[in-house]
């Protein structure tokens, strides 16, 4: 059993627990513990490939080109508009030379890598708006993690280039995020626009001597599933965190 199967088994047994005590009445109110799942596109920018579609400030993204990823964690908003998040993700990602610029298809290179990732993410809600029946919520994010890639090379690489299948790595992830509360519910749904700096040149397996001299980047774009822990009256409760409303 992969570790993401595992980690979904937690969580859904954490769900069923939280929802049967809510349902025995042990549970009153609402905290600002969170655990979430997230899913949605990915895409690279590195040494390989490019859009075949010129979009100005695009053009070394593999948009045309995208794979998936998802995302399991927890978030703990934990004062005023500010919270935090922890995340475990597992990403696909693909790139290809064919189609490309003329040095690209004449090399003709090609991979796809798959990507873990444990981060911690820093949240601040700058635009809040409630109603008696809706909530919503806008935020930006800043975080630190630390990822492993293998990569799958389908080429063979050229005297002039240095390959890595399997790196372990630093990033920092930066992005947008919009939330929709389903009142008097403990569940939420959100979109959020995510790019992550690698501190590696090896996402996509190799570091070519042309056209990149810079280090690889990943971006995804996700829909996201949030679930409010419920806990008994007086704990885990966020007072300042409920103020953001009004």
């Amino acid at each position: 059993m992969t570790a993401v199967k595992k980690i979904g088994i937690i969580l859904l047994l954490l769900l069923g627990v939280s929802a049967m005590a809510q349902a025995q009445g042990l549970l009153r109110r609402p905290s600002y513990h969170h655990l979430f799942m997230s899913l949605g596109p990915a895409t690279y920018s590195g040494d390989l490939g490019e859009m075949k579609m010129n979009i100005p400030g695009f053009r070394s993204w593999e948009l045309d080109n995208m794979r998936y990823n998802l995302s399991l964690g927890y978030r703990n908003w934990f004062y005023g508009r500010w919270s935090c998040k922890g995340i475990l993700t597992y990403a696909k990602v693909a790139g290809t030379d064919q189609g490309a610029g003329r040095y690209q298809h004449t090399r003709n290179f090609k991979f796809d890598s798959d990507v873990f990732e444990a981060a911690a993410h820093l949240e601040y809600f700058f635009w809040t708006r409630a109603t008696r029946q809706n909530r919503y919520a806008a935020y930006a994010f800043l975080g630190l993690g630390a990822g492993h890639v293998k990569a799958n090379l389908m080429f063979t690489p050229r005297p002039v280039d240095k390959v890595k299948e399997k790196d372990f790595f630093l990033f920092f992830p930066a992005g947008i995020g919009f939330e929709y509360y389903f009142v008097d519910t403990p569940f939420s749904l959100g979109l959020e626009l995510q790019g992550q700096q690698a501190f590696t040149d090896y996402i996509d397996g190799i570091d070519s001597s042309s056209p990149s001299k810079f280090l690889d980047a990943v971006g995804m774009f996700n829909v996201t599933f949030s679930y409010n822990i419920y806990t008994m009256k007086g704990r885990s409760y966020c007072y300042e965190c409920e103020q953001i409303w009004y």
